[in-house]
């Protein structure tokens, strides 16, 4: 379909759509274009995205509308979610395919505070104990545990403690030492956000990766 025409179909849709939610359900709604359809359309692909004809990126118009409206809602665990949707791959971060979008004080709102959220991610992963594939890094983490835990002494259990860091570095694709190693402290807690570390975490980190600030 020639540039036009789809130009005028995706007004015409994008109106259709809007006034349905209007009429039904009351709400105003963002309509976002993805299509699949790339030679017929005559679609460029630029590098990861493909540019469609109204001058949008997909899918980082999808994301960034996604990331809007959790913003918007306050919602915590829905850009936790679309982050690991979106990840381009298992090892690497949205912080490096969408470096505007996903930033430090871009996800952190004035109303919510670092150790308030913190410790919401705390309870909801050492509650759950979500199942994950050992890596390189969780052994490592498991290992020191294991030599080091002595929560009787201590009134901490390592175990308990450091599970989300390991699960979340897992999650996030960071299976080697190496891959760790390659990031400063200031890297990790972007990476890692929404959870935010403490300062157990952030000496793990360093003792056993030689992460740097």
């Amino acid at each position: 379909m020639p540039p036009k025409a789809w130009k005028t179909r995706l007004v015409s849709k994008t109106y259709f759509i809007k006034l349905l939610a209007r009429r039904f359900f009351k709400i105003e709604v963002p309509v976002i274009y993805i299509e699949n359809d790339f030679s017929d359309h005559e679609l460029e692909v630029v590098g990861d995205f493909t540019l469609l004809h109204n001058g949008e990126e997909q899918p980082r118009n999808l994301f960034e509308a996604c990331i809007n409206l959790m913003r918007n809602n306050q919602d915590e665990i829905g850009i936790e979610a679309v982050r690991l949707f979106f990840k381009k791959n298992r090892r690497e971060s949205l912080n490096t395919v969408f470096p505007n979008v996903l930033s430090y004080n871009s996800i952190a709102s004035d109303n919510i505070q670092f150790a308030e959220r913190r410790d919401y991610f705390y309870k909801k992963i050492t509650f759950l104990k979500p199942q994950f594939q050992p890596t390189a890094v969780s052994n490592a983490i498991d290992d020191y545990i294991k030599h080091n835990n002595d929560p009787e002494n201590d009134g901490l259990n390592l175990g308990d403690e450091l599970y989300p860091l390991k699960f979340l570095l897992v999650k996030r694709g960071l299976h080697k030492p190496e891959e760790i190693m390659s990031k400063s402290l200031a890297d990790l807690e972007i990476f890692l956000l929404p959870y935010k570390l403490n300062q157990i975490e952030l000496r793990i980190l360093t003792l056993l990766f030689n992460v740097k600030p």
